[in-house]
């Protein structure tokens, strides 16, 4: 299924190429864990600069870290970001080694690679430049 076929103006629902390119894009990066054994985890995430950025997380703690964020300007200025920038995480994280990948939600390519080695505190991370949101993937290596 391509999302070519057209479909009349009584069905409900269907989807397009564009939508389904944003599926699969999802599919793969939810496919890049045990998703099944992921689980919300509001303590990952320290601080995300700049406002208006926030991100939420599912982990499997010590193991894998499912992070989006995304532009969420209050109701009464909703806006779009005024030009790609940097974003900043400070996440709480065991000790280990940190297989990182950005990946950008809209295109599915990964925007930047990185290897962390973390000893303890907070992890402080930069995202290339993002727009409206921005996928983490963070693997601790074996």
């Amino acid at each position: 299924e391509d999302g070519t076929f057209v479909y009349p103006a009584s069905q409900p629902g269907g989807g397009n190429p564009v939508l389904r390119r944003q599926f699969r894009i999802l599919r793969d990066f939810i496919h890049g864990f045990d998703f099944i054994r992921l689980l919300p985890d509001p303590g990952a995430i320290k601080t995300v600069t700049p406002a208006p950025y926030t991100a939420r997380a599912l982990a499997r703690r010590a193991e894998a870290y499912a992070i989006y964020g995304s532009w969420s300007p209050p109701s009464d200025r909703a806006t779009g970001p005024p030009a790609a920038q940097t974003v900043r995480l400070e996440l709480d994280l065991p000790a280990g080694t940190y297989r990182c990948e950005w990946v950008n939600p809209k295109t599915g390519d990964i925007d930047k690679r990185e290897t962390l080695r973390h000893t303890t505190g907070p992890i402080r991370l930069e995202s290339p430049p993002v727009l409206e949101d921005f996928a983490l993937r963070a693997v601790r290596e074996r």
